[in-house]
């Protein structure tokens, strides 16, 4: 049995990983997102960057969540909002037994 000891763990790391990615998706970086490089982010950017991980009438509502300007645009600073911080505390819901 111990040798399977790793292949256990891997996979117990493994089902947390895929836990936690599920709960907080993770845009891509800000000149990723800004196709253009121009400096800055549209929504038809912004619909793209999120897609696989926000329908396009959720990233239309998200976008207008962020654009706190609303210049029709995200500066890095308003991107930088759509992902939670590194380090900053997230809810924990209690999982099903």
């Amino acid at each position: 049995m111990i040798p399977m000891l790793p292949a256990l763990l891997a996979l117990l790391l493994a089902a947390g990983t895929v836990r936690a990615a599920a709960s907080a998706p993770t845009p891509p970086p800000f000149a990723t997102a800004d196709a253009n490089s121009d400096g800055k982010v549209t929504s038809r950017e912004f619909a793209t960057a999120m897609k696989g991980t926000l329908s396009a009438a959720a990233a239309k509502t998200r976008f207008k969540e962020l654009d706190k300007n609303q210049d029709g645009a995200l500066a890095s600073d308003e991107y930088a909002a759509v992902a939670p911080r590194k380090g900053a505390r997230q809810k924990r819901t209690p999982e099903a037994n």
